[in-house]
């Protein structure tokens, strides 16, 4: 028994102490955690820090350009309030020159004005991140230069000449989820293959886009769909793959910009929002397509709501929202257990699914200003996914308690009887 207990102590530790390493990596905490106050220097920061580093750069403004040549994270404190301010005087702003990079909550504005400037350069580069950003006012926003599998997500890019170009052979990466507005052109392509362009606003651009003959992929395919095209004129009176089915579903009936000339075929019809959800340093996203204005979304972890958020018509009184909820949040896995509802009265909406996401589409009357839209999946609650080795920690040490427990009565029960033997001796001798 006792070689037992030894046993299961030391493969009790093994699985302590994997579990903490473990926990450790996902948090990032085995890295060193730099801090940059206003007043520093982002770019000593950076000299100083070791691949792997964090670096934490709290608000206030900071005037430099950066030179990123290791594999860091740079955080901000929020994106309104860390600002990195190139005072129209240099070329290149942030130039990433080194893979696993990832730039998260800045302010980034006012690089040279010059031909050719640029607020952030990828250059050679792989796996690097560029996300809740705000990225404004230079001739290119975002350049990509001969870099594949790097990730724009969740930016907005505006008053640049081009908001992101991509070239030189990039491939493989994806711009998913940011807001390029207000720019002469919204994303520039040449020379470049194989990127994934989808769940993008396209607001108010002079041109939306420019691109060479080169394959890339401008939709997510259906359901998923593409991008929102403020200068997309095509209705929404079908639905399916084929767009053949007579019924709406918020995505537009013939491709952007037009027939003869597809380059997105599942063009949202309005205006896309994201709305993120962190849990266990994982982040998910939620999107909602509609014609009128998304106020206070709320996600419930553990209430009966799961969803909910108000809506504030401007297009008037008809309303249409298509929203995409992650699956990984839930636990069942039908397009049935639905429930709609909008200010406590239940409306019927068209669900359809891919392998990563449910996407529901529901139209109503305003009957006021304000209404409140809350989705609700039938029995079932949301699903996290949570590390094994905390199972197999919960599950050693219920077992080694038990067993614990299981030694202590046995060996009290034999101590026992052995003193009642004892007892017994003695009173036969006795007698």
């Amino acid at each position: 028994m006792r070689a037992t207990l030894l046993i299961l102590f030391i493969v009790l530790t093994f699985f302590v102490f994997s579990l903490q390493c473990s926990l450790i990596s996902e948090s990032g905490s085995l890295a060193g955690h730099v801090v940059v106050s206003e007043g520093e220097s982002i770019q000593t920061a950076i000299n100083s820090a070791a691949p792997g580093d964090t670096i934490f750069v709290k608000n206030g403004t900071y005037s430099e350009r950066i030179l990123v040549n290791k594999s860091v994270s740079l955080i901000g404190e929020s994106i309104m309030g860390v600002i990195l301010n190139g005072k129209g005087e240099y070329a290149y702003m942030v130039n990433i020159l080194a893979d696993d990079v990832r730039l998260e909550q800045f302010t980034i504005r006012n690089a040279s004005s010059s031909f050719g400037s640029t607020i952030i350069h990828i250059l050679n580069r792989r796996n690097v991140t560029i996300q809740n950003c705000k990225i404004e006012i230079g001739f290119q926003g975002v350049l990509i230069t001969n870099s594949s599998n790097c990730k724009l997500f969740n930016n907005k890019i505006s008053e640049n000449y081009a908001g992101i170009e991509l070239h030189s052979n990039s491939k493989d990466n994806t711009l998913n989820g940011n807001f390029i507005f207000n720019n002469t052109y919204g994303v520039y392509i040449d020379k470049a293959i194989h990127n994934l362009i989808f769940h993008n606003n396209f607001i108010n651009n002079t041109n939306s886009y420019w691109t060479d003959t080169s394959e890339n992929y401008w939709n997510n395919n259906y359901p998923s769909g593409g991008n929102y095209w403020s200068d997309y004129s095509g209705l929404d009176q079908n639905r399916g793959p084929d767009q053949n089915i007579t019924e709406s579903d918020g995505l537009g009936d013939s491709p952007y910009p037009y027939e003869d000339n597809p380059l997105d075929n599942f063009p949202y019809v309005n205006p896309i929002s994201i709305e993120l959800y962190s849990y266990s340093n994982y982040t998910y996203y939620f999107l909602i397509s509609s014609n009128s204005t998304i106020l206070d979304f709320i996600f419930h972890a553990e209430n009966e709501t799961f969803i909910k958020f108000f809506i504030k018509g401007i297009n008037g009184p008809q309303c249409s929202c298509r929203v995409m909820v992650p699956r990984r949040l839930l636990l069942f896995n039908s397009t049935e257990q639905w429930i709609v509802k909008v200010n406590n009265d239940s409306i019927t909406a068209l669900v359809e699914e891919e392998t990563d996401n449910f996407f529901l589409y529901f139209c109503f009357n305003l009957g006021q200003e304000i209404e409140m839209v809350s989705i609700t999946p039938m029995y079932a609650k949301p699903k996290f996914n949570s590390n094994p080795l905390i199972f197999l920690f919960v599950a050693l040490v219920s077992a080694v308690l038990i067993l614990g427990v299981v030694f202590y009565v046995r060996r009290r029960y034999q101590h026992k009887q052995s003193s009642i033997k004892g007892r017994t001796i003695h009173w036969k001798l006795l007698m």
